[in-house]
Parts: structure tokens; sequence; C-alpha cells
């Protein structure tokens, strides 16, 4: 075997090596001095342990994730929106234009999640590349309450502020 060259077994228990040593809370550097590897070799190790773990993921751990993320970005969205129409309301332009970016950029997220970032405006066809969920995706019953709560009081707001709108005119 040319030299550089190892063979999969190697490299396999040379992966576990480096995962346990990650474990124990050591430091790339001190990793390539325990193993005998160069620093490089670790970091690409360690990044091609990172893609293993990712990709090792259920459909049901990938519908959890995503329902977990759908709501904290939720929450993230509905936060940046008080605060954007707090600051316009006083009139602090930069502060507003802030949280109004920060809004902005929760919402691009949100959008993210579902694929709904690859949508072709021309024919309004989405081109969703998530093809690795088997089940549908699905959240808790708490998740859920949380969810229907800011759907109503969100939906609220907006008819007080009609029924406002209506009485001034």
């Amino acid at each position: 075997m040319p030299s550089g060259n190892i063979s999969t077994v190697d490299r396999f228990k040379r992966l576990m090596d480096i995962k346990e040593l990650l474990e124990q809370g050591k430091s790339q550097s001190e990793i390539a001095k325990e193993t005998g590897m160069a620093l490089t070799t670790v970091q690409r190790s360690i990044k091609y342990l990172d893609e293993l773990s990712t990709c090792d993921l259920s459909a049901s751990q990938i519908s959890a994730k995503r329902a977990e993320i759908y709501m904290e970005a939720l929450e993230a969205t509905e936060e940046a929106k008080q605060m954007f129409v707090k600051f316009k309301n006083e009139a602090k332009p930069l502060a507003a234009r802030s949280w109004f970016l920060s809004w902005l950029d929760a919402l691009k997220l949100r959008m993210t999640l579902y694929g709904l970032d690859n949508v072709k405006i021309g024919t309004f066809t989405q081109i969703n590349q998530q093809f690795n969920t088997v089940e549908p995706d699905k959240i808790d019953v708490v998740a859920g309450r949380k969810l229907a709560d800011m759907l109503k009081k969100q939906h609220e707001e907006k008819l007080v502020e009609k029924i406002k709108d209506e009485e001034v005119q």
C-alpha cells in the first residue's frame, strides 16, 4: 500500500479514536499530538464526523428538529416584529430598521425551513429538495398549543386594529 493511504478499517478506527477524544473535551491540537496525526488530518476527520452525524438522522428525528426550529423561528419572528412596531411608533427609525431587518431574516429562515425559498416566481412552482422525510412533519401538543395561541393572538390584534381604524373613520 502506498504511503499516506490507509485501509478502510484503519480509517474507521482513526475516526472513532478522534470521536472519543472529542467527547473527552480534547482540542484539535491535543488530539493531533495524542494520535500523532497532522493537525489538518484531525480537522478533516472532525469535519467528516460532523457530516456523518448530520446524515445519520432518521425521518422522525428530522421532523422533531424541524418542529423545534420552527417554533423558535416563529418566536423570533414575532419578537422582532413587536420590536419593529415599538421603535417605529417611538419614531426611532434606525432601531426600527434594525428590527425590521431582523424580522425579515427570521421570515427567510422560516421560508428556508419549508423549502419556500425555492419557489419560482414566474410559474409559482415549488421545488422542494427535501426528499429524505418519509413521514409528515409533526409537532408535539405543547408546541402546537403555543403555535395556535400565537396565531390567535396575531389574529385578535389585527381585528382590534381594524376595529380602531373603523372607529376613527
